[in-house]
């Protein structure tokens, strides 16, 4: 998590993260759960369709990627797996905005 206006950042501890999700909505519980399983970035999460679970795999596509260079393949625990199917199913991806449109890293942010 970035501390804001310093450029560096700060590892929460668990108890720290369980805290902050009690106060968020259910999908974006989801969203940070898979960032903290996964080292995912907030641009890769936002990109996630549901056809990227995969065995027990989330899935990150090489395109979807800060590198752009390899497809990633890293596996998620089955509570993950239960929550994301709990997730709407909006145009295919886990986390699209209005409209069914991708959200985009910055308006997520700006949420929060």
């Amino acid at each position: 998590m970035k501390i804001a206006g310093c450029g560096r950042g700060k590892v929460l501890t668990p108890e720290e993260f369980r805290k902050i999700k009690q106060h968020i909505h259910f999908k974006y519980q989801v969203f940070f759960d898979i960032m903290w399983n996964t080292g995912a970035r907030v641009s890769e999460v936002c990109k996630l369709r549901f056809v990227d679970v995969v065995n027990g795999t989330l899935v990150i596509r090489k395109g979807n990627t800060k590198g752009k260079s390899e497809t990633r393949e890293i596996p998620i625990p089955p509570d993950l797996i239960d929550k994301i199917n709990k997730l709407p199913k909006e145009n295919g991806f886990m986390f699209a905005g209005m409209g069914g449109i991708i959200t985009s890293p910055d308006t997520l942010l700006i949420r929060f």
